[in-house]
């Protein structure tokens, strides 16, 4: 079994750009026998996404110099370097399961994940838009702000509306005719400024004319009731406008939570979770965040044989062989797919043989190493099934007479692989132990030490070391003295 290591395709979103969701590139098949001959390609560019949109715009600089690396399931098996134009490529590939990571380190700029540094691909055709952009940090923080304020606008109107608070506004008419200043009161002088004559004016023993304010009774008490219920309606009424505006916004708040939580990071966020539970062999948690994936990204051909693998090591090898067998029967024979119905079988292989139903054990042995060797001869390249068949016909009483040349095909595969790597580590010790060469078993062993791996591969390693050693020890074939330290090493 292979490690994919985490991260998801990411989807460009206009709720979210903090979130970081995931890509996933799916193409379909116009012909199965014209794809399995033709080989395909993945190209794609790399860029300064200024407004952070997603979208390559005329402002918009290629990035020239970033390292995209190509992997299929754990393995790196390619790399490349943007080009003037920040185009990348990777030809020359057979119709998989793939991920391309783009290395941040080469990254020349003060830069955040746009549309993202992964994607994955289930490639069955050419892909020429596997795009990665990139937002400067300073616009990627504004947009966050811009999200997290929601985009309501501030409150306008209300008590303090263009003047200092408590202030109320003055009303349009509030100046004197006269000429007085806005909102100052009548003069009581006359034209000259002087004050009335006696008759002229509200004098003592006078009548006082009736009050020319609208609205006014002549009697104080009256107009002192009529103010204050005015005022009292225009309390009531800017109250309910105010409820009305805080319900609107309350309203548009929680249709943007909605839309955020449907559109943005929560694809990537729920892959990740469910391939650290696979790292952590946390298989109960890996099945439960499986079902919090959208279904899309179920449908894929790595989830679905990543969901297979967990349910197998937690004891459901029953419902693992029959996702693996859709997935064969849907998408055809592939080393991923292959190789753990061959792992279901070697499992019930043990099973048997450990409660002495030997005739069992035989039957589930030659069925396990023929999923092994149906995975090898998908894609010779991949030396993942290869291996395990290898170590399985050990086991056989008589030998396997595709032993030797499966052995040559194995050995020819890992020499191809240059990237550092565990799982290429591990089987480069295999088969020092198959061809009893001390020299590159020490040399494998010590690589395997210090590679980076999870605590199931590990267990993965140490099991296929064992069943070596009993396979030769059974059959009376010697075991190097090495190949039991190197078992011993490996359970530190």
């Amino acid at each position: 079994m292979r490690r994919f290591r985490s991260v998801f395709p990411l989807f460009a979103c206009p709720l979210s750009f903090a979130g970081v969701a995931a890509l996933v590139l799916l193409a379909t098949l116009a012909s199965s026998d014209g794809a399995a001959a033709q080989r395909l390609s993945i190209e794609g560019r790399v860029w300064e996404d200024l407004n952070g949109d997603g979208g390559v715009g005329p402002e918009e600089r290629a990035l020239s110099g970033v390292e995209v690396r190509l992997f299929r399931g754990d393995r790196r098996v390619d790399r490349d370097e943007t080009d003037a134009e920040g185009f990348f490529r990777f030809r020359g590939l057979r119709a998989d399961n793939y991920r391309l990571e783009v290395d941040e380190s080469t990254l020349s700029l003060d830069l955040e994940r746009g549309q993202g540094s992964r994607i994955y691909a289930d490639v069955t055709r050419s892909i020429d838009d596997a795009n990665f952009g990139f937002v400067p940090r300073e616009v990627a923080e504004r947009l966050r702000r811009e999200r997290e304020g929601g985009g309501v606008p501030p409150v306008e109107g209300g008590e303090g509306a263009g003047a200092p608070p408590g202030a109320t506004a003055a009303t349009p008419d509030s100046g004197d005719e006269s000429g007085g200043e806005p909102g100052a009161a009548p003069s009581s002088a006359g034209p000259s400024g002087e004050e009335p004559a006696a008759g002229g004016g509200a004098g003592e023993g006078d009548t006082p004319e009736p009050s020319t304010t609208p609205g006014a009774t002549g009697d104080p008490a009256e107009d002192a009731d009529g103010a204050a219920g005015a005022e009292g309606e225009s309390d009531e009424e800017e109250g309910r406008s105010s409820l009305g505006l805080w319900i609107f916004v309350v309203l548009v708040l929680v249709l943007l939570a909605i839309l955020a939580k449907r559109l943005g990071g929560k694809p990537a966020m729920t892959l990740e979770r469910f391939l650290a539970h696979r790292d952590a062999g946390e298989w109960a948690q890996m099945e439960a965040a499986y079902h919090a994936l959208p279904e899309s990204v179920r449908a894929t051909s790595f989830v679905r044989q990543q969901r297979a693998f967990g349910l197998n090591r937690a004891g459901d090898g029953e419902a693992a062989e029959r996702l693996l067998r859709e997935l064969h029967e849907s998408e055809g024979p592939s080393p991923e797919t292959c190789g753990m119905l061959g792992r279901v079988f070697k499992d019930r292989w043990e099973a048997a043989r450990d409660a002495g139903d030997a005739a069992r054990a035989a039957e589930l042995l030659e069925t396990s190493i023929g999923h092994y060797l149906d995975g090898h001869k998908s894609d010779p390249s991949d030396p993942y099934p290869g291996i395990n068949a290898l170590t399985l016909m050990e086991s056989l009483p008589e030998g396997h007479g595709r032993r030797d040349s499966l052995l040559a095909e194995v050995r020819q595969a890992v020499a191809e692989r240059t990237e550092p790597d565990y799982w290429t580590d591990a089987t480069r010790l295999e088969l020092a132990i198959l061809e009893g060469d001390p020299e590159r078993g020490t040399a494998a062993l010590a690589a395997s030490l210090g590679a980076e791996k999870t605590a199931w591969q590990v267990e993965t390693t140490r099991r296929n070391l064992r069943l070596l050693r009993e396979g030769r020890e059974a059959k009376g074939a010697s075991v190097p003295e090495w190949a039991g330290e190197a078992e011993e090493k490996l359970g530190r």
